[in-house]
């Protein structure tokens, strides 16, 4: 676990959600709030990066997971991998996670 600006700052280039989900559904992935769930349509996509989803987690939206997207060679999808996640504890780390998502909309 993370504090969200070291979570922000470790994403990288994010960019709006582009690519079809579809290839996720049904696969696992480990949420920093330290169960493991299968993404399907409830899970909550925030912004995508470079073989990798920014998820909210779907029983407490607190947490933020960033998932990589195993492939094999490059051209076959493996599975979900969770990298690191973060807790939003107060209103300082939601305005942060705020204001990056309000740049990722708009930029």
């Amino acid at each position: 676990m993370t504090t969200m600006f070291e979570f922000l700052a470790l994403i990288g280039k994010p960019t709006r959600n582009r690519i079809d989900l579809n290839t996720y559904y049904g696969h696992t992935f480990r949420c920093a709030c330290g169960y493991t769930h299968i993404f399907d349509t409830n899970i909550e996509v925030l912004c995508e990066g470079y073989w990798r989803l920014i998820l909210s987690c779907p029983v407490d939206n607190r947490f933020i997971t960033n998932a990589r997207a195993r492939m094999i060679l490059i051209q076959e999808y493996g599975g979900l991998a969770a990298g690191y996640g973060a807790c939003i504890n107060n209103p300082t780390d939601q305005a942060e996670l705020h204001t990056f998502m309000a740049a990722v909309l708009n930029g």
